[in-house]
């Protein structure tokens, strides 16, 4: 929410309803704006926030938490101010959080210092440092079972981290060639990797690479022209890769297989009818 105190709404899916400044209760303890939030896998009420105040908070969301009635009004009640734990160590804003997929309470961060650290979230202390970047880091993304990371910067390279040494596994030397941000998706268990990103000519792309050879990609798609920056989702279960970008009215679903071509476009994909 825009506002002093880094302020977040926290509601229930099965309830939605109309937020009211300054009546429906909010969650708020930064000093500064908060710049990404993430829920735990292993616990649903258990969130962590990014603040520009270079602090990391947790948050544990209570049960009978209602900022909304079941008409779809909103609630009076009280904030919560007091988070259960909080992460310094970082001397900049923390831009990314990403909890770890399978080892309970351990948090990814990154910063506007250029470092990326390891948290051990019981226990309220860093567990690794990587400082090995020159520039901003743009995403950052755990790999299917939590052994690596990877992280995209605005120095177009993409970096492959080890996660309990904090050191270089591969590096992806220049992974698009336009200047806005690069995304990063691990294909599940198949050894892949899936980036988007913008070419020189301002077109909008995807790259399939294999993390055994990153000198050049498996396979390059066009997508469109568009400026917003792509954001893929996927789902390991079924292989559908879903590109989102902001600004879009449409989400594209796209299909990977784990060999040539590698990437199968499913259709025209889910476009929104409303303005």
């Amino acid at each position: 929410l825009f506002g002093g105190g880094g302020s977040i709404y926290v509601g229930r899916h099965d309830r939605p309803g109309r937020f009211v400044q300054g009546n429906t209760p909010t969650l708020h303890g930064h000093q500064g704006s908060i710049l990404d939030f993430e829920w735990n896998p292993f616990d649903d009420s258990m969130l962590a926030t990014a603040s520009e105040d270079t602090t990391i908070k947790i948050w544990s969301i209570p049960e009978e938490w209602e900022p909304i009635d079941a008409r779809g009004a909103s609630k009076a009640g009280a904030n919560i101010t007091e988070s259960m734990v909080d992460l310094e160590g970082h001397s900049k804003k923390v831009n990314l959080l990403r909890y770890h997929p399978s080892a309970s309470n351990v948090l990814l961060s990154t910063s506007s210092d250029y470092t990326v650290k390891i948290w051990d979230v019981e226990a309220a202390q860093e567990l690794s440092t990587f400082d090995g970047m020159q520039d901003l880091c743009q995403d950052i993304v755990w790999d299917y079972k939590g052994d690596q990371y990877a992280t995209a910067c605005k120095d177009k390279a993409v970096r492959f981290i080890d996660a309990r040494a904090a050191t270089v596994a591969g590096k992806i030397e220049e992974a698009h060639g336009g200047v806005k941000g690069v995304k990063v998706v691990y294909m599940g268990e198949s050894g892949k990797v899936l980036t988007t990103g913008h070419s020189r000519s301002s077109g909008r792309e995807v790259k399939i690479w294999d993390l055994k050879n990153l000198e050049k990609p498996l396979h390059t798609e066009k997508i469109d022209t568009a400026a917003g920056v792509l954001m893929p989702l996927y789902d390991v279960d079924t292989n559908v890769i879903y590109l989102a970008g902001k600004g879009d009215g449409n989400i594209r679903t796209c299909e990977f297989e784990d060999k040539a071509p590698y990437f199968h476009k499913l259709g025209d994909g889910f476009r929104s009818t409303t303005a």
